[in-house]
């Protein structure tokens, strides 16, 4: 109670934003050139880009969770549970086709689908490697093909991330707005 919902949370964005920053800039610096990803300067700085917006997004979705159960361990139990029901149908493990209609909505809460879909146009587009020892050559447009990214925009994901942060953030502050006028 030292401090009013508004300011906390304005001040726990801030912060969260400058960890998040601070995480992805040399995390992301280091494994993209040493997976040795696209070499276009262009294409790394939106990588950087996309991984700042993940962590952000998650971070706020994280605050939104710590809001609603205040208790530790159930945070993380819960927190554990969101995150991989989100990286089970964001579109690496299973086609979106492929996922029941029961479950599909959750491919278009996920923060996973969107910042999966930037990285892989973002890496894919344009882009051709020869043939190996047991693969054929093979072009970004048929990777892009063959995990259903063909039409999509990496800004428009950009897009959503950063109205996810809005929307967690947003969540967050009106919720702990609830109960703290509860409480008085």
């Amino acid at each position: 109670g030292a401090y009013h919902v508004v300011p906390f949370n304005l001040a726990h964005t801030i912060m969260g934003f400058g960890m998040a920053a601070l995480l992805a800039i040399p995390a992301g610096t280091i494994n993209y050139w040493l997976v040795g990803f696209n070499s276009d300067f262009g294409r790394y700085c939106f990588f950087i880009l996309n991984l700042f917006l993940t962590l952000a997004v998650a971070e706020s979705l994280m605050a939104l969770i710590a809001s609603i159960f205040p208790i530790l361990i159930i945070a993380f139990a819960v927190s554990a549970v969101i995150l991989g029901v989100f990286m089970v149908v964001m579109g690496y493990f299973i086609d979106l086709p492929n996922i029941g209609w029961w479950w599909r909505w959750l491919h278009y809460v996920s923060l996973h689908s969107y910042a999966f879909g930037s990285f892989m146009v973002n890496e894919f587009t344009d882009t051709f490697w020869p043939a190996c020892d047991i693969i054929p050559p093979l072009s970004g447009f048929q990777v892009l093909r063959f995990y259903n990214y063909l039409g999509t925009n990496k800004w428009i994901n950009t897009a959503v991330l950063v109205g996810m942060i809005f929307v967690y953030r947003l969540a967050s502050t009106i919720w702990q707005w609830a109960f703290y006028n509860a409480r008085q």
